[in-house]
């Protein structure tokens, strides 16, 4: 015996449209020390609730000419939406949004990369990648975690954060 359920019927058509460009731009700094610029944007367009969106990229590394570990360093940042899949535009009685919006985020990224020798591991080079960000999001979907079941709440109703550092480690570990 069911305590509660919902029950509906949604149809729609939707159509989802994506244009980028981007380019690379290196320049030499100094004699020891270039810079590798990443520039792009990208848009969306979703023709079920009519929203465009247009996202700038942005990556600027700094690269020594004649490091010995091939050692790079960069700051990042973009802006970036999340378009809803089909669970998150539901709303809790189960009729259908259509007028959701995508969730979006501006990411900042500052990273550095380094390859290393590590002999008693291996003989091959590792890399080591890290990289600190702060992220913002907006227009998010909220939900409610009820043991395995997720109920999103299907309206753009909260925003929020994420801070953190990654670190990446790669290589033959194992021969």
């Amino acid at each position: 015996v069911l305590s509660q359920y919902v029950s509906s019927q949604n149809q729609f058509s939707n159509i989802k449209s994506a244009f980028w460009l981007q380019d690379q731009f290196i320049y030499s700094i100094s004699n020891k020390w270039k810079s590798q610029i990443n520039a792009g944007i990208r848009t969306h367009y979703n023709h079920l609730n009519g929203e465009f969106l247009i996202n700038p990229r942005l990556k600027i590394e700094l690269i020594p000419t004649d490091h010995p570990q091939n050692l790079r360093l960069w700051l990042a940042g973009g802006l970036y939406p999340q378009v809803a899949f089909y669970r998150e535009m539901r709303n809790l009685d189960g009729s259908f949004n259509e007028d959701l919006r995508a969730q979006k985020s501006w990411h900042l990224i500052a990273g550095l990369k380094k390859d290393f020798l590590w002999p008693s591991v291996s003989s091959t080079r590792f890399r080591w990648i890290s990289e600190m960000y702060y992220k913002f999001m907006w227009d998010m979907v909220s939900y409610n975690l009820d043991n395995v079941r997720i109920r999103y709440s299907g309206q753009n109703d909260s925003e929020a954060y994420a801070i953190g550092w990654d670190n990446r480690i790669h290589g033959e570990f194992v021969p």
